[in-house]
């Protein structure tokens, strides 16, 4: 066994599967790595769990087992960039087997779906979010009950997702100096850290 930046690694002539490279990532990778990769590695691994990550490539007329994933997920009425997230993921662990965990000598990357694609699929295209302006926002909160303008004003102002102000409690209210914050537990956050 080899020894590469502190990680163990795999003789070079062993084939690295994507269960091999998914459960290095999971355990070496950055702080970065959560409960988003770990859903996504869940996902994929019935489909492309044994099979070679070098061998995950979407070529047209030929099967794969990431084109068999796709087909099913487009069945779940979901986004084409839900299901591209994975595809991505697939392309992260392929990169950082080459280049940080030194698994793999070289990685292609996997085509990601394109629009014209993933419609033909029945995927739904990706939602635009465009930002209220500040005449709109006056207008939004002016025709709003007072108690839940305030909350609407709070969860702009802060960026908070609704679980996380749903769940607020007032024991993670703190103080220091002269000001007053709440500072939000890693189990309530989306990115699964601390914020404050």
């Amino acid at each position: 066994m080899r020894i590469r930046n502190g990680y163990d690694l795999l003789p070079t002539s062993k084939v690295v599967t994507f269960e091999t490279a998914s459960l290095h990532h999971l355990k070496y990778g950055e702080e970065d790595v959560g409960k988003t990769d770990a859903r996504h590695i869940a996902e994929l691994y019935p489909y492309v769990g044994k099979h070679p990550i070098n061998a995950l490539q979407r070529v047209k007329g030929r099967d794969n087992p990431l084109d068999r994933y796709i087909a099913d997920r487009s069945k779940k009425d979901l986004c084409i960039s839900t299901v591209n997230k994975a595809i991505i993921l697939v392309n992260k662990i392929g990169y950082l087997c080459v280049n940080t965990y030194g698994l793999l000598d070289n990685w292609t990357p996997v085509k990601p779906i394109a629009l014209k694609e993933g419609v033909r699929l029945g995927l739904r295209k990706s939602k635009s979010t465009q930002s209220l302006t500040w005449d709109e926002e006056v207008v939004l909160l002016k025709h709003l009950p007072s108690w839940l303008g305030r909350m609407v004003r709070f969860s702009m102002l802060t960026g908070c997702r609704d679980q996380e102000i749903c769940n607020m409690r007032w024991s993670w209210l703190i103080k220091t100096d002269d000001m007053w914050f709440f500072k939000l537990p890693s189990d309530y956050t989306k990115t699964g850290h601390e914020r404050p």
